[in-house]
């Protein structure tokens, strides 16, 4: 009875690593789009994430940045280059 209970909790814990890995793959494909999307509506330079041009860009949020939340949670933002 000890051995069906540790191998029903051992499938337990191998399913729910599965389902975490689809979700993360089905977050991070979700993120590679969101940026091949931005890039081409012109937000083609990535702000860093330190460093002294780091942090949210000035401007108006869908004109002059976008900010896209990574598969990590992590919110990155694009700009579009000055001419």
């Amino acid at each position: 009875m000890i051995e069906l209970l540790e191998n029903t909790i051992m499938l337990v814990k191998l399913l729910t690593i599965k389902r975490e890995a689809e979700e993360e793959e089905k977050l991070k494909e979700k993120f590679k789009n969101d940026v091949r999307k931005f890039k081409n509506m012109g937000f083609t330079k990535r702000v860093p994430f330190t460093g002294p041009n780091s942090g949210k860009p000035k401007g108006e949020l869908g004109v002059d940045y976008v900010a896209i939340e990574r598969y990590d949670g992590v919110i990155q933002y694009y700009i579009k280059p000055k001419k």
